[in-house]
C-alpha cells in the first residue's frame, strides 16, 4: 500500500516537473517575443506645409519619387525623358505623367500598368501634346487642357535605376538620412511612415526653415538603460537642441525629460507611435 502512494507521488511530482519545464520555455519565449516587440517604433514624420509655392513645385518631390519607383517596370528602366511634370496654364494644378501620343508604345512602356499615377488618379498619366490633355493608356480623354509640361521643378535625367529628382529650392523642407545619405524626402503637405528597429541604424531628420536647419537623429543604446530615442549635439534646453525641437516642432509620443549621455543629448521614445510634426504646421 505504502509502496503504491509513493508510485503515485513520485508520478505526480514528474508530471508537475513537465508542466513546469514547459511553463518555463513558453515564458522564455513569451520574454523574447515581447522584447522584439518594444524594440520596434513605429514613427510618423511630417512633411512642410504645401502653401507657398506652386502646385508643381509642391508635386515635384512626389512625382520624382514615384517616377523612379516604377522606372524598371513601367519603362524597363530605359528612355527616362518620357517622364514629365504637367501642369494648367497658371500652374494651380499639376500632374504627374508620362509622354504620350508618338511615345505611347509596348516598346516604350513593356508594362504600362506598373507606371506611377499620378496622386488622386487610379492609373498612370500620359501627356499628348499636341492636344495638350492628359490621357490614359486607351487614349481616353482624363484631364482637358490646355496643359503643357513645366521644365523648372522635375529633372529626370540622371543616371542609374532613379533618375529623377525635384531641382526646387524650397524654404521649408524635411529630410531623412539613413547611413549619412539622403534616404527620403517627405513630400509637402503630406508625411512617410515606418517602422524602426535598432537595427536599422541610425536614421537623421533634418528639418529646414528659412531661419535654420535642425537636425536629430533616431538612435538606440542611449543612457545606462541602452534606450532608443531622439538625440542631438546641442545640449538640452538650448535653442534646436532635442529638446527644443520636441517643445516647438513638436514631437509626439517621447517619454521623460532630456539627458545627457556622454556627447548625446537625448529624449527616450515611450511605448507608442512616435510622431515628428513639422514647425508651424497643424499635427
Amino acid at each position: 500500500m505504502m509502496f503504491g502512494r509513493l508510485a503515485l507521488l513520485a508520478g505526480l511530482s514528474l508530471a508537475a516537473g513537465e508542466v513546469c519545464a514547459n511553463c518555463e520555455q513558453v515564458s522564455l519565449l513569451q520574454s523574447k517575443t515581447d522584447q522584439k516587440t518594444q524594440r520596434s517604433h513605429s514613427i510618423v514624420v511630417k512633411g512642410p506645409d504645401p502653401s507657398g509655392g506652386t502646385a508643381s513645385q509642391s508635386l515635384a518631390p512626389t512625382c520624382a519619387e514615384g517616377f523612379n519607383a516604377a522606372y524598371l517596370k513601367c519603362l524597363g528602366g530605359a528612355n527616362n525623358y518620357l517622364m514629365l511634370l504637367v501642369t494648367n496654364d497658371d500652374d494651380t494644378k499639376a500632374y504627374c505623367a508620362y509622354t504620350g501620343g508618338w511615345a505611347q508604345t509596348p516598346e516604350n512602356y513593356p508594362d504600362h500598368s506598373a507606371c506611377f499615377a499620378s496622386p488622386g488618379e487610379s492609373e498612370a498619366l500620359f501627356f499628348d501634346s499636341a492636344s495638350q490633355t492628359l490621357l490614359n493608356w486607351d487614349k481616353e480623354t482624363i484631364v482637358s487642357g490646355p496643359l503643357k509640361q513645366d521644365y523648372t521643378s522635375l529633372s529626370c535625367t540622371g543616371q542609374g535605376d532613379a533618375p529623377c529628382k525635384s531641382t526646387v529650392e524650397n524654404k521649408y523642407a524635411r529630410q531623412l538620412t539613413k547611413g549619412g545619405k539622403p534616404w527620403k524626402d517627405v513630400p509637402a503637405g503630406g508625411e512617410y511612415s515606418f517602422s524602426w528597429d535598432p537595427s536599422d541604424g541610425y536614421i537623421g531628420v533634418t528639418t529646414k526653415t528659412p531661419q535654420t536647419i535642425y537636425s536629430m537623429y533616431i538612435k538606440n543604446n542611449l543612457g545606462s538603460s541602452s534606450s532608443s530615442g531622439l538625440s542631438a549635439d546641442v545640449p538640452c534646453s538650448k535653442d534646436s537642441s532635442v529638446e527644443w525641437q520636441a517643445k516647438n516642432f513638436p514631437v509626439k509620443g517621447l517619454d521623460g525629460g532630456c539627458q545627457k549621455d556622454n556627447d548625446d543629448y537625448w529624449m527616450a521614445f515611450g511605448s507608442g507611435e512616435i510622431t515628428i510634426c513639422f514647425p508651424g504646421v497643424a499635427c
